[in-house]
């Protein structure tokens, strides 16, 4: 299978997404909500990542600062503030299949 991740825009999987296949390594700043100016990066209330995908997140862009690495499932807000991510804190993503 093929790692799949989607980003929400808001919690309750509700508002914008952003779909990533297959594994890579981005930067959330790429990615625009609305052009020119709101972007993905810090932007992120709820994700669900699919079977035979892991991805680890990071507090700052280029895969810098903070990370924590999480598995299949769906995680709206009160899930990632439990895996120590807070809300609009991810700036860039690693994304791997398992």
């Amino acid at each position: 299978m093929t790692a799949h991740l989607t980003l929400y825009k808001d919690a309750h999987f509700q508002g914008a997404t952003l779909d990533f296949t297959g594994s890579k390594a981005v930067n959330l700043n790429w990615y625009y909500i609305t052009w020119p100016y709101d972007t993905w990066n810090n932007a992120t209330s709820s994700l669900v990542i699919d079977p035979h995908t892991k991805a680890t997140f990071y507090a700052a862009l280029g895969f810098q600062g903070t990370s924590h690495t999480l598995g299949p499932g769906t995680y709206d807000l009160a899930d990632l503030n439990a895996h120590g991510i807070p809300n609009d804190w991810i700036s860039s993503v690693k994304i791997f299949d398992t």
